[in-house]
C-alpha cells in the first residue's frame, strides 16, 4: 500500500494546495505532518491582517517572523447608529477616532520595532467603522471583514450577515433591490470621508523591517498628512509606496492640502532609500455634485486643477526613483516645465503620468507641446523602458506611451490623434539614444464611453501600478450598484 512519502514531491504539493483551496478549516492540516505544517504555515503566515483587537497577538509570533510578507492593519473605529448616519461627528467623537488609531498604530510599531531587517515586508492600513457599511454605502469598500457581498440591515443583530446584492432591501437608506436609487446626502458621504488626526508622541518607534507601505483608496477616512509624514519618517528602509488620496471636492480646502500638505509630505518626508511610488487620487464625479447641491458657494463641483508646486516637488523627487506613476495629483505639463537642462533620470525606468493636456478639446499645439517636452527630458532618462501620459474625463480618456524595446509610440482613446513630424522626429531621437534605430507609430481608436477613472485604467491598457490591482477591483464593483447621479 502507497504511503504518503511514496508519492512524487509534485503531487503531495498539489494536494495540499488543494486542501488550502477551503475557505475555512484549512489549518488544521497542519498537525498532520512536518510537512504539512510547513506548507501551510507558509501560506498561513503570509499575509496577515488584524484588527484593533488583534495586534497584541503579533508579539506571539516569533518562530515564523520570516514567514510573514504583508501585514495588513484595518484600524476598527466605533460604531454609529442610524441616528447619526446622516449627521456629521462632532468633535469629541473624532478625538475619540483619533486616539484608537493612535493607540492602534504606536503598539503594532512597537512590536514592529522587535522584528530584524531581513527580506521584503509590506505594511498596509486602513481605517473604517463597521458602520460604514449598514446605512447609505453598502457597495463600498473600507477595508472591514467580509466585504464579498453587501450586507444584511438588521440592526437588532450584533454582527451583519452575507447575502447578495440583489437581496438588499433598505428603502430608508435608498436601496431596492440591490441598486442605490438615491442619492445620498452630502452629511452621510462626508461621515465616511472624515479626516483622522491621531497625534503621535516623538517616541513613536522605527521599523526596519518594513520595505513597502500602503494606504489605499478603500481608506475614506484619510489619515492627516502631518500623521502620514509621522509614519513615513519612521520606516528607513522603505522601497515602495502606493498612496492613494481621495480627492477633497472643496476647491479651497484642496488648494490648501495641496500647497501646504502634499508639497511637504513629497519634498521632506518620503525615505531617501523609495525605488517605487504610486500616487493615485481617486475621486466620485456623483459626490461632488452632491455637495454642490448643497453647498452651491462654497467651491464644491468645480474642476480639479492640479497643483504646479506638487507638479514641480514631484519631478524633484523622481531623480531618485525607478518607477514612478503620479494620477491626477500631478500635471503632466508643470511636471516638464520644472524640470532643468542638467537633470539626469539615473535611475528612472518607468514614468506614468496624468494631463489635462491630452483631452479632445485642448489646442493640438498644446498636445504637441507637452509630448514633445516629455521627449527632451527622456533623453536625460537612459535606463527608461515605458513613458506613458493620459487622462480621462467627461466619459473620453486617452494615453500616448513610449516603449524602448521594441521601439513604439501609441495613442490609444475615445478620440483619434495623428502625430506631427516634430513630436515623431524628437521621440526617434530617443529610441535611437538607447540603441534603437526604427521607431514605429501606432494610433488606436476606442469606440465607446469612459464612465469612470477606473473602466479608463483597463480601457487605456496603462501599465501595471497605476492603481492597485485589489483597488481597480474595487472601483469596478462599485460602479455597478452605486448611486450613478440623474
Amino acid at each position: 500500500m502507497p504511503t504518503w512519502s511514496s508519492l512524487p514531491a509534485e503531487l503531495r504539493l498539489m494536494i495540499i494546495h488543494y486542501l488550502m483551496q477551503t475557505k475555512h478549516g484549512w489549518a488544521i492540516y497542519a498537525s498532520v505532518c512536518r510537512e504539512w505544517q510547513h506548507e501551510i504555515e507558509r501560506k498561513n503566515f503570509r499575509q496577515l491582517k488584524l484588527g484593533t483587537s488583534c495586534v497584541d497577538g503579533l508579539r506571539n509570533i516569533v518562530r515564523s517572523r520570516h514567514l510573514v510578507k504583508h501585514i495588513w492593519l484595518n484600524i476598527e473605529l466605533r460604531r454609529y447608529s442610524c441616528r447619526t448616519c446622516r449627521r456629521i461627528a462632532g468633535e469629541k467623537w473624532q478625538k475619540g477616532n483619533a486616539e484608537v488609531a493612535r493607540e492602534t498604530i504606536s503598539k503594532l510599531f512597537s512590536i514592529l520595532h522587535q522584528w530584524q531587517a531581513g527580506s521584503e515586508l509590506t505594511l498596509e492600513s486602513s481605517a473604517q467603522s463597521p458602520s460604514d457599511r449598514e446605512h447609505a454605502f453598502k457597495n463600498l469598500y473600507f477595508g472591514g471583514d467580509n466585504e464579498d457581498g453587501y450586507p444584511i440591515v438588521d440592526y437588532s443583530a450584533s454582527e451583519s450577515a452575507e447575502i447578495t446584492s440583489a437581496d438588499v432591501q433598505d428603502p430608508k437608506h435608498g436601496w431596492i433591490d440591490g441598486v442605490q436609487v438615491q442619492a445620498p446626502e452630502s452629511e452621510s458621504i462626508s461621515r465616511i470621508f472624515e479626516p483622522i488626526y491621531p497625534k503621535f508622541t516623538d517616541d513613536l518607534p522605527s521599523v526596519h523591517a518594513v520595505t513597502k507601505f500602503v494606504l489605499r483608496r478603500q481608506c475614506r477616512r484619510q489619515f492627516a498628512l502631518g500623521a502620514l509624514e509621522c509614519l513615513l519618517n519612521r520606516l528607513p528602509r522603505l522601497e515602495s509606496l502606493i498612496y492613494e488620496p481621495w480627492e477633497r471636492w472643496n476647491v479651497w480646502i484642496q488648494k490648501s492640502i495641496d500647497e501646504t500638505g502634499y508639497c511637504d509630505l513629497i519634498r521632506l518626508h518620503l525615505p531617501s532609500t523609495l525605488k517605487r511610488v504610486s500616487l493615485f487620487e481617486e475621486t466620485s464625479e456623483h459626490y461632488a455634485k452632491i455637495f454642490n447641491q448643497s453647498y452651491p458657494s462654497f467651491g464644491y463641483g468645480m474642476p480639479r486643477v492640479a497643483s504646479p508646486v506638487v507638479s514641480s516637488a514631484v519631478a524633484t523627487r523622481s531623480l531618485n526613483l525607478e518607477q514612478l506613476s503620479a494620477a491626477f495629483i500631478v500635471e503632466a505639463k508643470d511636471f516638464f516645465k520644472s524640470c532643468e537642462p542638467s537633470w539626469v533620470w539615473e535611475h528612472l525606468q518607468s514614468l506614468v503620468l496624468t494631463s489635462d493636456t491630452l483631452p479632445h478639446k485642448a489646442k493640438l499645439e498644446d498636445v504637441f507641446n507637452l509630448l514633445q517636452n516629455a521627449a527632451k527630458a527622456a533623453l536625460s532618462m537612459p535606463r527608461l523602458h515605458t513613458l506613458t501620459l493620459w487622462s480621462t474625463g467627461q466619459k473620453q480618456a486617452c494615453k500616448f506611451s513610449y516603449q524602448v524595446n521594441p521601439a513604439l509610440v501609441t495613442w490609444r482613446g475615445t478620440w483619434d490623434l495623428k502625430l506631427d513630424p516634430r513630436t515623431v522626429q524628437d521621440w526617434t531621437k530617443v529610441a535611437r539614444k538607447q540603441g534603437q534605430h526604427d521607431l514605429q507609430v501606432k494610433r488606436e481608436l476606442l469606440s465607446t464611453h469612459v464612465n469612470s477613472q477606473g473602466q479608463a485604467v483597463q480601457l487605456l491598457d496603462l501599465p501595471r501600478g497605476v492603481v492597485d490591482s485589489i483597488s481597480l477591483w474595487q472601483m469596478q464593483r462599485e460602479t455597478v450598484s452605486g448611486w450613478q447621479g440623474s
